[in-house]
């Protein structure tokens, strides 16, 4: 497979990821690969509900299985899970396989956020590009 992902030091982003829980990889997806994401979505899009717990939202979301899913959407968590697998510390087990993928849609100006989850990792896409 072909890599999706640009450039990203790994070591550096499971060392993040064992630090903080998160990590922000900079410049990792090309412009090209946010169209076609954001292009495959394939679910509907629902209406966010203005409360969940105590965040209030607004806007619009999409959820599929990744077993639904173009492989564009499909190969990147399998890619980025694989990448983080290969790293290895002491002690951190392999990141689950993802399930499932979300789309969400914020009112103009606010962005888009493409997300798949697992059991404890989610990773979204945030593009200026699309306010």
């Amino acid at each position: 497979m072909d890599t999706l992902l640009g450039p990203v030091d790994w070591n550096h982003a499971v060392c993040q990821l064992i630090d903080s829980g998160a990590v922000h990889l900079k410049r990792a997806l090309h412009d090209h690969l946010l169209a076609e994401l954001l292009a495959a979505r394939k679910a509907p899009w629902q209406t966010l509900p203005e409360h969940e717990g105590v965040v209030r939202q607004i806007g619009s979301a999409a959820y599929q299985t990744l077993t639904e899913s173009d492989p564009v959407v499909s190969n990147l968590p399998t890619e980025i899970t694989s990448e983080i697998g290969r790293q290895t510390h002491a002690g951190v087990a392999v990141p689950p396989k993802f399930n499932e993928v979300s789309w969400s849609h914020y009112p103009s100006g606010r962005g888009h956020e493409i997300s798949c989850s697992a059991a404890v990792i989610q990773i979204g896409a945030f593009s200026k590009r699309w306010f």
